[in-house]
């Protein structure tokens, strides 16, 4: 247990089971420790007050960090939190249709979690809370922000099952952040029939996936589970259960804002945004606007409601698209669909090894293909007020380039925050190199 006020510093710990340290107290800072093998590194208890986990080395376990709801202003920064398995293929992208890929979900997930998720990078239910500059690498889930705050300048990888998770209760800003290879990129969770005041900015991140593996930004929705009941007609012969009639006072589900992202990668078959197809019978008006990114395009890319309100730039991976009769109507006037020849020319080439370059070239057609988000702006004959991580001018010509660069801009701060990961990765395979060959 940590006193208030306390500085610890420069130390390795190593416990067989329960805590690392349980906060109890207030403005206490941890820095520069390696800590490994207990069951939470680092727990921080309510009514906690400015605690700081500083240049930390956070391995194994169920969870590096977990904040309890009552906690505020926990900071979590320059630190690499991770399950310890590093670039090992327990780790790889599973299928959405086959949950025996990926051994390490099905352990966190089925045999220790008992179907729910028993493994984060960060856990956090606290308030005012700000995560920036980490490396979470290789576990289940990177960083579950279930109360308020800002994540920022992290770089998320490998996650077997999510790398950023957001909740009912979630309200902040998410940008820069590099998020490369998990089962699912970004999770919009928890859209059930709670009011709450949830409130996210998705801005300027970069998603990599491999070319043909895991998801990109997926929707979370369930009602029949949750509420109203008796509403429902029974489930006849395995089909889900509808409602008997339009259900009544909808919920509002908050506001949910994805704009200036790019999303690389990813498999054919997975829709680049979706929201669960229980939301056709939800009792919630669903809260997502989703402008001036740029998406892959895919045969199932689910555009049936107002998931993509544009304009986005949507792309091509092989070189064609689906005539699939679900696609909206509107989304081809309000986003830009790149043919083949279109989406060559979108990106520059100069790749790194497990990065691509996804800086614009000079001719991308993305560039000009956005509204400008820095002032209070118009979509579909609706008005909304200027959002949050732009000034006015932030960028060139008379429109705004979609993704997470503008036209010239490099990518430059992405591959730095990769080069770290990178490095990072190799240091902790030689740490388990010479932990082994000590024992």
């Amino acid at each position: 247990m940590a006193a208030p006020g306390a500085l610890i510093q420069d130390q390795t710990f190593t416990a067989s089971s329960g805590q690392g340290f349980t906060v109890y107290g207030s403005f206490i800072t941890f820095r520069d420790l390696h800590m490994r093998a207990s069951r939470t590194q680092i727990f921080v208890k309510k009514k906690s007050v400015g605690v700081t986990v500083d240049n930390c080395l956070l391995m194994h376990g169920g969870c590096r960090v977990r904040i309890d709801p009552g906690a505020s202003r926990v900071t979590v920064q320059n630190s690499i939190l991770t399950a310890g398995f590093i670039r090992n293929d327990l780790f790889k992208l599973r299928s959405t249709e086959d949950m025996r890929g990926g051994l390490l979900y099905v352990i966190f997930k089925y045999l220790i979690g008992t179907s729910s998720s028993d493994d984060d990078g960060i856990y956090s239910c606290g308030s005012n809370c700000v995560f920036r500059n980490n490396l979470v690498l290789q576990g289940l889930i990177g960083i579950s922000a279930a109360g308020s705050g800002e994540v920022y300048g992290n770089v998320v990888r490998e996650m077997s099952s999510i790398g950023i998770l957001t909740t009912e209760l979630t309200v902040g800003k998410f940008h820069d952040n590099l998020v490369m290879n998990c089962g699912i990129p970004l999770r919009l969770h928890h859209f059930r029939h709670a009011r709450g005041k949830r409130e996210e900015y998705h801005y300027n991140n970069v998603f990599v996936q491999a070319r043909h593996g895991g998801d990109q930004v997926f929707v979370h929705c369930e009602s029949h589970r949750f509420a109203d009941k008796e509403n429902f007609e029974p489930a006849v012969n395995g089909k889900q259960p509808v409602y008997k009639k339009n259900p009544p006072n909808p919920v509002d589900g908050g506001k949910i804002y994805l704009y200036h992202n790019t999303f690389w990668g990813g498999r054919e078959d997975s829709p680049s945004f979706t929201v669960a197809y229980l939301s056709n019978r939800f009792r919630m008006v669903l809260p997502f606007f989703v402008i001036n990114n740029i998406f892959k395009d895919n045969p199932r890319l689910w555009t049936t409601t107002h998931e993509l309100a544009g304009p986005n730039v949507l792309y091509l991976m092989d070189g064609q698209f689906s005539t699939m009769a679900r696609r909206d109507p509107e989304v081809p006037k309000l986003n830009r669909r790149l043919d083949a020849k279109s989406s060559e020319r979108l990106w520059n080439k100069n790749d790194l090894p497990g990065l691509p370059d996804f800086s614009l070239a000079p001719d991308s057609p993305a560039i000009g293909a956005g509204v400008d988000i820095s002032r209070p702006f118009t979509v579909k004959g609706k008005n909304y007020p200027a959002l949050p991580g732009f000034k006015p001018g932030y960028f060139e010509g008379k429109a705004p380039a979609a993704g997470a660069l503008q036209k010239g801009e490099s990518a430059r701060r992405f591959i730095e925050m990769h080069r770290k990961a990178e490095a990072a990765i190799r240091m902790l395979n030689e740490l388990k190199k010479s932990t082994a060959e000590r024992r």
